[in-house]
């Protein structure tokens, strides 16, 4: 079972990566309701990383507003989403409306609790 998790969490990695938004959301959608919660947040906590890192908006938003999202802890993302919101200034000044999205989703999930 952990090489089926971290196969998919690569597998996450690399659509992440290259943009590839439908596959994201299909690899979190679709098998991690096989697998535990642990990989899923895993899974989203590196395709947000590298979205933040390629600076994709579309990446986070299919990891946050997808069908799998329900099923991410609220405290996880939150955790996930302030790490990489106030990781650096590199966010603010390349991608202003990737770093408002992760500033809503805070407010969102800190309301929600």
């Amino acid at each position: 079972m952990q090489d089926a998790r971290l196969l998919v969490i690569r597998c996450v990695e690399a659509a992440a990566a290259a943009g590839e938004v439908a596959i994201v959301g299909h690899l979190l959608t679709n098998t991690f309701p096989a697998l535990d919660t642990l990989a899923l947040v895993a899974a989203a906590e590196s395709a947000l990383t590298l979205a933040a890192s390629f600076i994709r908006l579309d990446v986070a938003r299919a990891v946050l507003e997808g069908p799998a999202a329900a099923r991410l802890p609220a405290e996880d993302i939150a955790f996930i989403v302030r790490s990489i919101h106030g990781s650096d200034n590199f966010i603010a000044h390349a991608a202003p409306e990737l770093f408002r999205y992760l500033a809503l989703t805070l407010t969102r999930l800190s309301q929600d609790a």
